[in-house]
């Protein structure tokens, strides 16, 4: 019987899966027998991931076709904590709970807000979603928030546990060289992330584009359906030959600590990871005020600087401030204090073994 089953949607590219991936090691480097659940092994992240952690593939396109072996999984191994990093997991994860009559210790974690904001599609499946899980997580044991301000758009035992960052790998691997030479003459801002509607690089190609600095080029790290979008904008915006998409890489953060200026340019969030990263390898940071998180992580615009959503002028502006800034050193051991794996799975800990569900 393992101690401590984790569900994710997968091993790939994303923030959630990272977030399993930390939260599986550390624990089974204390020794806790972990299983995780996965829909489907496609490369990501998976080659980080300690080799004594049981994998369990249930090869499914969707999470709703993994309702029948989840009930067979849980009648079968009977698992005394079931933990749900993504909310569509958590949907799918209930309704097998009660066709398979389980009576473990469930917990969940919410990782986006829901807000409504400008320019975001809320699909009908998300308003299914939300309003399952609205009765759901009132009926779990905890349901945790990666930040206080997503924390109060969740109903139910809300607690707030950030994000555990692995600080040692990042600084690891934060000085290894960049393969690539296009940042050897230009200095670059750098942004990182999934090329879809809520991460709103199109602003952040928009304010480049004002800079109008010869010796400078951006570099987005990333994936996703909008790529050949951004690329056909910077080219109508005549700056093609200064922005760069290197693609999906398991190291941004030797990018970070090289970048010029970090920027983060999403409509919403839930608790933005690269944030975090960025500021623990150095970089001058410059984001939006979205909801959620980064007026948590960069206190109210202290560690950096944050713009309104969909501001153009003001982020480039922003980032035209940080050119030729000096690096405040002394932040890293602040955001080390406060997001260390170490204290935040401290915290979880606490939650799964020792406090009485």
């Amino acid at each position: 019987m393992p101690d401590l089953v984790i569900f994710s949607a997968g091993l790939y590219r994303g923030g959630a899966q990272r977030v399993a991936i930390d939260i599986a090691n550390a624990f089974s480097l204390k020794g806790k027998k972990i299983h995780l659940i996965v829909l489907g092994l496609e490369k990501g992240f998976e080659k980080e991931l300690k080799k004594n952690i049981r994998i369990i593939n249930f090869d499914c396109q969707r999470v709703l076709y993994s309702i029948p072996k989840l009930i067979n999984y849980l009648k079968k191994t009977k698992p005394k904590i079931f933990f749900c990093t993504q909310p569509h997991c958590t949907v799918a994860a209930w309704i097998s709970i009660k066709l398979a009559n389980w009576k473990g210790n469930f917990i969940a974690r919410e990782n986006n807000s829901r807000k409504k904001v400008h320019g975001r599609k809320i699909l009908i499946k998300d308003r299914i979603i939300w309003f399952l899980l609205n009765y759901i997580y009132k009926k779990i044991n905890y349901v945790i928030a990666p930040s206080k301000g997503l924390a109060k758009e969740i109903p139910g035992n809300v607690k707030v546990v950030y994000n555990p960052i692995d600080i040692k790998n990042i600084l690891k691997q934060s000085k290894k060289n960049i393969e690539k030479n296009y940042f050897k003459k230009n200095k670059f801002i750098l942004g990182v992330g999934r090329f879809i509607d809520q991460k709103r690089f199109s602003d952040l190609i928009r304010a480049f584009a004002k800079l109008q600095k010869k010796n400078l080029n951006l570099i987005l790290l990333g994936e996703g359906e909008l790529k050949s979008e951004l690329v056909n904008l910077a080219e109508s915006l005549k700056i093609k030959n200064k922005v760069f998409f290197p693609g999906f890489d398991n190291n941004p953060f030797k990018y970070m600590s090289k970048c010029e200026a970090f920027v983060l340019s999403s409509a919403w969030e839930g608790m933005p990871n690269v944030l975090i990263q960025a500021l623990l390898c150095g970089s001058k940071i410059v984001s939006t005020n979205c909801p959620h998180g980064p007026k948590e992580i960069l206190k109210n615009g202290y560690y950096g600087k944050l713009v309104s959503v969909g501001d153009v002028d003001s982020l480039s502006k922003a980032i035209k401030k940080c050119i030729g800034e000096k690096k405040n050193k002394k932040l890293r051991k602040k955001i080390e204090r406060e997001f260390a794996l170490k204290t935040q799975i401290k915290k979880l800990e606490k939650l799964f073994f020792t406090k009485k569900l």
